[in-house]
């Protein structure tokens, strides 16, 4: 998290935005953005639409290249789209007021619709899952190096050991 100091610019209040936040977010100078006061938090962003927008694309541009790495069997999910298989369908849920209101808010503060961040959090949970059941093949000899590398002891590294026996600064005298 970067910190930055408020300034006086003529009437106003001026925030500046420290350059490794403003490369990250892809910001520039005079770019328009919206201020909004959500609770106590004051909440700089894009404009919704070109945010949206923007998200979109980028996240149509990794779900593609994502799905194209998965098979269906045989079929991959690019050749189910060259065949004009429909490689979308609606999901429908209901949602505690509470979950909703949560989900709105962290929808709204990155500038996303509701469908676009249930969408994402929905995928990366499955992603997380099928990463963790995921099956590794590997040779016999590969099998036995694998076995032999998380076996073997590892080599103490100087620097570690000697910031480990260092004292915590809240255990000083």
């Amino acid at each position: 998290m970067s910190q930055a100091i408020i300034g006086r610019w003529g009437k106003n209040l001026a925030v500046r935005v420290p350059s490794a936040v403003a490369d990250a977010a892809g910001l520039n100078e005079g770019e328009k953005v919206e201020v909004d006061l959500i609770g106590p938090d004051i909440v700089i962003r894009r404009p919704s639409a070109l945010a949206r927008q923007r998200q979109a694309e980028q996240a149509a541009a990794e779900i593609t290249a994502e799905s194209e790495r998965y098979t269906l069997g045989e079929v991959s999910t690019r050749e189910l789209r060259e065949e004009g298989v429909p490689t979308s369908t609606p999901v429908s849920m209901r949602l505690p007021d509470n979950d909703l209101a949560i989900i709105d808010r962290a929808a709204d503060l990155q500038g996303r619709s509701r469908t676009d961040f249930v969408r994402d959090a929905a995928v990366r949970a499955a992603e997380e899952v099928l990463l963790e059941q995921r099956v590794v093949r590997m040779s016999p000899e590969d099998f036995e190096a694998f076995k032999d590398a998380i076996s073997t002891p590892g080599k103490p590294v100087p620097e570690m050991v000697e910031r480990l026996r260092r004292r915590a600064p809240w255990d000083r005298d």
